[in-house]
Parts: structure tokens; sequence; C-alpha cells
């Protein structure tokens, strides 16, 4: 969900019909339906999305293929040509992925951010240029496959720091547990933080389900990390603050 200036919601997601549709949905600050504006993309699976300051959005998920997908849309929810070819951007990796979370940082540059589907998962990262052309400084030709192990299923689960740092949610596929992975600018793992990257959270509860692990992040006024989830059979809630 994004908020725009005007106070109108932004809402982007799924509906898992046949096909898959990814759709994006906008409302008045009241809640009404903003019948005008509205997208519809077959066999995507919309994750996340960013609004910029110009009011586009851009739209992230998978590809049937399982490849990162973008869209850029205007205000009026028509295609931006201006990014990518015709508005829609597809990034391989080589290996089935998928794409949880976005950030706009200060220089114009997206980062998306998912992990592999296939055991063991490890988190990628892509970051593009405003025309959505991959960032060939970063990682290897604009992407990174990380050596960091976590599974997330989250929605908008990546957030960047005022250092640049990129910090993804998720769960420990072993333990069932909440993680945490965070990333230096570079895409490197940031070994200054956990162990070798990477913040398992321990409440004491066992996790036995799939639906355990964090599923948002957000940083407070201070930097700070916090985050939320679910841990345990029934699921409790969770909500967590770890330092810097």
């Amino acid at each position: 969900m994004q908020i725009a200036s005007d106070g109108s919601i932004i809402v982007v997601g799924s509906q898992f019909t046949s096909p898959l549709q990814g759709r994006a949905l906008r409302f008045t600050a009241q809640g009404d339906h903003d019948v005008g504006f509205g997208a519809t993309v077959n066999d995507v699976n919309f994750k996340a999305s960013a609004l910029q300051p110009d009011g586009k959005v851009i739209l992230v998920g998978a590809t049937a293929n399982q490849d990162f997908y973008l869209a850029r849309i205007n205000a009026s929810s028509t295609v931006d040509p201006g990014f990518g070819m015709a508005g829609i951007v597809t990034t391989p990796f080589g290996t089935t992925v998928q794409a949880v979370g976005i950030a706009l940082v200060d220089n114009g540059k997206i980062v998306v951010g998912g992990t592999t589907t296939v055991a063991p998962r490890k988190l990628v990262l892509a970051r593009y240029n405003n025309n959505g052309s991959l960032d060939l400084s970063f990682g290897t030709g604009g992407k990174v496959i990380s050596s960091l192990e976590i599974d997330s299923r989250s929605l908008n689960a990546l957030v960047v720091d005022a250092e640049g740092r990129i910090l993804l949610v998720g769960r420990d596929a072993a333990t069932s547990r909440p993680r945490v992975a965070r990333l230096l600018v570079s895409g490197e793992p940031d070994t200054s933080f956990g162990e070798g990257g990477l913040v398992t959270i321990d409440h004491g509860i066992a996790g036995t389900t799939q639906q355990t692990g964090a599923y948002g992040i957000a940083l407070d006024a201070e930097g700070r990390i916090v985050f939320t989830g679910e841990v345990g059979n029934p699921q409790h809630m969770v909500v967590g603050r770890l330092w810097f």
C-alpha cells in the first residue's frame, strides 16, 4: 500500500484466479474506489510497490517463469513508456526467483529484493536506473545472488537505511524463526550485522508452520529496525525492534 500526496491510497496485490492476476487499485482518502485508475496483468504475482515523488507507481512481482517483473504506471494508470520496454522490465537470474520488496534510493536508483524459490533459498537483489535499465555498477551486471539464506513470503519486505544498507525480512527455513538480513550498498553481506549479515530471532516459541516468520519491516526515527511477524502453532503475533 502507498499513500499519495493527495491522500489517495494505492493498493497492489494479486488475485488468485486462473490465470493469476497482478492488480493495482486506487481509493480516495475517504476510502471510495477510484474506478478511473487500475492495472491488471495476467500471470504476474505482485508483491510490492513504490510511489515516486512524481506520482508514478512502480509495481514489483514475479512472472510465471519466476523472473523479476517491474512495471511503472503514471498517476492516470497508463503505462510509462520511458521505463524499460513500453513500461515493463523483466529480469532473469538463471534460477527461479520471487520479488518481495522494493526501495527507492536518493540517487534515483531502484533496489528490488527477493529470494530464490528452491532450497536453500538465497537472497537475491537487482538495482536499476530510473529508466528501468540495470545498474551495471551493482553486483554482476546489476544483479546479486547472495550467500545469505532467507525464506521470505512477505509483502514490501525490503527497506534501505540512511547508510544505504539493504534490509530484508523473512524466516530461517530450518528453524522457522523470524530472520533479518542486511547487506551493504554493494550487495555484499554486512558481516558486522548478526552472524555474517543475518539475525535470527528466538522468542522461545517453537515455529512449527510455514506461516511463522517476519513479514514486515520499517525503520524508526532513530534508524532502529522494527519488524512484525508471527511465531508458534497456534501463531502468536510478534513485534520486535533491533539495534542498528
